[in-house]
């Protein structure tokens, strides 16, 4: 039972705060009857409705888990959740140049990467194509933080 709840719990919180965030958007006006609103509702519901088999399954096995078994999942879904918080208070102080390849960093570190070239490989190639993607293709304004001075 515990390692359902382990499994299922964040991934039924992320569809619960997208679903309020999207039932959010309705006051929206468009002339689409579909809308750009309702596409957030609807992904919510289809991952909602795609995930029952799962949580079928899981319940299913549950007679065979051993709580040692649990220990290190959990572990692991503690520290992303707290690097993840961490990141998201500090984003906007300290910018998302500095604190992007800090946290994947830190989030490779934690499940087990030991190879520091990867580390270092993987989150600045990271930070450097997300940072091209959203500032050259979609013009989407990314928090300067400490590094806000220099750009300017």
């Amino acid at each position: 039972m515990l390692k359902l709840v382990w499994e299922i719990a964040p991934l039924l919180l992320m569809i619960l705060s997208y679903g309020i965030r999207a039932v959010g958007l309705f006051s929206v006006r468009t002339f689409d009857p579909v809308g750009a609103a309702k596409y957030p509702l609807f992904l919510t519901l289809t991952v909602a409705i795609l995930s029952i088999p799962i949580a079928i399954d899981s319940i299913r096995k549950m007679e065979k888990i051993e709580t040692s078994e649990v220990r290190e999942p959990v572990r692991r879904i503690v520290l992303i959740i707290g690097f993840t918080a961490i990141y998201l208070c500090v984003l906007q102080t300290v910018g998302f140049v500095i604190s992007t390849p800090v946290y994947i960093s830190a989030l490779l570190l934690s499940l087990g990467t030991r190879k520091t070239s990867a580390v270092l490989l993987v989150s600045l190639g990271a930070t450097i194509a997300l940072y091209v993607m959203f500032v050259c293709f979609f013009g989407v304004l990314l928090p300067e933080g400490l590094l806000g001075a220099f750009f300017q």
